[in-house]
């Protein structure tokens, strides 16, 4: 298999099984066989192999020898440590974005408006599920448009992490209704190319986020032991 194909096909596997480690249908805590994986996406084992190799790096998964693979569980000191960890990857992406100095009418503002947009659509239709989505989008456009790959690159793989928590606690969240005001006012920073209080709101941000993400995962571990 030539070599652009093979990174490719590794690429999309990657993503594939992260979506899957994401959903419900593969909690934390749930393992499956190297084979069994393999099977569920009709591929060999060894493209699967690279992958969990790669996936444990990235601290999503373990690898058990004769027992496969396990979805780790993220600890609240590990949910502390990625928050801040984005905290300074995204500070610093709004500040390289707004030194870019774009016009309020190029593609990456128009982009980032646009995806604000949908944020706020979702918000007052109620489907959390789509505002989910749209809130990556736009966290996403702001890494992909700093002009810096390899901490758009960081960035991205630890929001993933982030995102395990987000959608295994949603039900323990407050309904997200300053999500899009936060997002504009971020954006007025970047169009006004205020490096200072561009980084200051992105801050502001995940440190709202981190603490009700916190609370959101506490809360569940009370309600899990009620149950118990």
């Amino acid at each position: 298999m030539p070599e652009i194909l093979e990174s490719e096909l590794l690429k999309r596997l990657t993503t594939l099984l992260k979506q899957r480690s994401f959903e419900m249908n593969s909690p934390p805590g749930y393992q499956a066989l190297e084979q069994d994986i393999a099977d569920m996406l009709f591929i060999s084992r060894t493209p699967v192999r690279e992958v969990l190799a790669r996936l444990q790096d990235e601290g999503l998964v373990e690898r058990i020898p004769r027992h496969g693979v396990k979805i780790l569980s993220l600890s609240p000191n590990d949910v502390r440590e990625l928050y801040e960890l984005l905290q300074c990857l995204e500070g610093k992406a709004v500040e390289l974005l707004a030194m870019r100095r774009l016009p309020a009418d190029s593609v990456e503002v128009s982009k980032l408006l646009k995806d604000n947009a949908e944020v706020e659509n979702h918000i007052r239709s109620g489907d959390i599920e789509a505002w989910s989505e749209a809130d990556w989008e736009f966290h996403k456009s702001i890494f992909e448009s700093c002009g810096n790959k390899r901490l758009a690159r960081m960035a991205i793989q630890t929001w993933e992490q982030v995102h395990r928590v987000d959608i295994t606690t949603m039900d323990e969240k407050p309904y997200p209704q300053h999500s899009p005001i936060d997002h504009q006012d971020i954006l007025n920073a970047i169009i006004q190319h205020d490096v200072i209080m561009a980084r200051e709101l992105i801050f502001g941000h995940r440190t709202r986020g981190m603490n009700i993400s916190l609370e959101a995962l506490n809360q569940r571990r009370i309600t899990s032991r009620t149950k118990h």
